[in-house]
């Protein structure tokens, strides 16, 4: 089996009820700088940055595609990697099954692309690469 491309952490999301408030908190009680905020479909989310450490803050305008999940808890594990596509047929060859084709992975701002796909206990795992 080909050698994983995965390099370190990228990012761990947690879900949010209030962007603002949590992007307050984050920047006047933790010390992060907001690196960036998009909308992706409905969901706003935020990066916090703080040394190598990076929080996704995540606010769905709904809830119904995110099944169970509650503010503040933690909605993902996101690792980086070198080289998405490999990576993807790695875990695929290897009978890991993607939530969607990576060829549908988005596209976000700052020139990152990422899939995702569950672990043994259910845990949603996403591959980061930035461009």
């Amino acid at each position: 089996m080909p050698k994983s491309t995965i390099t370190g952490l990228a990012h761990i999301g947690v879900m949010t009820r209030d962007m603002d408030a949590s992007v307050a908190f984050y920047t006047e009680k933790l010390n992060c700088t907001c690196t960036h905020r998009q909308f992706v479909g409905t969901s706003e989310l935020a990066f916090m940055q703080v040394g190598d450490c990076v929080v996704e803050l995540i606010k769905p305008e709904k809830n119904d595609h995110i099944k169970d999940l509650k503010p503040g808890q933690v909605d993902h594990i996101a690792f980086r990697v070198e080289d998405l596509d490999a990576e993807v047929a790695r875990l695929e060859k290897a009978g890991v099954t993607l939530f969607a084709p990576a060829k549908d992975a988005p596209i976000f701002e700052k020139g990152i692309r990422c899939v995702f796909f569950p672990g043994p206990s259910g845990e949603r795992i996403e591959l980061f690469q930035f461009y």
